[in-house]
């Protein structure tokens, strides 16, 4: 592969990036031709080139601080051309590396009121997730948020129920129609099973920050968590709301 890394255009690097990144894998000669290839293209790329290049790098254990900054540099310079998909992409990747800067998700948050009503349920949910990983405080998106997903809330499997529910449990935000349409759709999914371990637990730990007692994931909890080693991942809170051992 490392010999083939200098043939390859921006879209394969960053999807050689982002498969050693998703297959866990540790190639770090790879990953340094990689980037010393993107490294001068970044700043010719389109907004969506950009976002792929965030996502990949995202999933790496360890980025070039070059590259880095580099990648955010792009994304700040970019970020007027970028399409809704493309800034739910960059949001959720700067919130899986902990990057906290505010200006720069305000700066996407600019962007967003042009593109929302043409954005996916899954979209919905990675906004309303991303903002509140990286822990940058907007009312104002979570107000325009609440009625496309209480619109489209339907469209919502599993993984989107817990990620939107965890995004606006997060800031506490009283918006019960929201909370409400996501229960509703959560019950469903419940029923039929379709529900991971993983957003059974994130959904009943989001609820409980907002002391949001459910029936069904009581019922769930009970016959897919309690007494598991599962257990141990949910929060105190949670545990006291169910009468669980803490």
């Amino acid at each position: 592969l490392p010999e083939k890394v200098h043939e390859m255009d921006s879209h394969s690097l960053c999807l050689v990036l982002s498969s050693l990144g998703r297959l866990g894998l540790v190639q770090k000669d790879v990953q340094d031709l990689a980037m010393g290839e993107l490294l001068p293209q970044l700043i010719t790329m389109d907004g969506h080139s950009v976002a792929m290049c965030i996502n990949a790098i995202s999933r790496l254990p360890a980025v070039r601080p070059d590259f880095l900054e580099s990648a955010l540099h792009a994304v700040r310079s970019k970020a007027r051309m970028l399409d809704g998909p493309s800034i739910c992409i960059v949001a959720n990747s700067l919130a899986r590396m902990e990057i906290r800067d505010v200006d720069l998700f305000h700066s996407l948050y600019d962007v967003l009121p042009r593109t929302m009503g043409r954005l996916s349920a899954k979209q919905l949910a990675m906004l309303a997730h991303a903002w509140a990983k990286a822990h940058i405080h907007n009312e104002d998106l979570y107000s325009i948020l609440a009625p496309l997903i209480v619109r489209n809330v339907e469209q919502f499997g599993p993984r989107e129920v817990a990620m939107a529910t965890y995004g606006f449990a997060h800031f506490r935000l009283g918006i019960p129609e929201v909370f409400n349409a996501l229960r509703a759709r959560a019950a469903v999914l419940l029923d039929d099973h379709q529900f991971s371990l993983q957003d059974l637990l994130m959904f009943s730990n989001a609820l409980a920050k907002v002391h949001l007692r459910d029936g069904a994931v009581a019922d769930a909890l009970e016959k897919e968590v309690l007494g598991t080693p599962a257990q141990q991942h949910l929060s105190s809170r949670t545990k006291s709301l169910y009468g669980l051992a803490v």
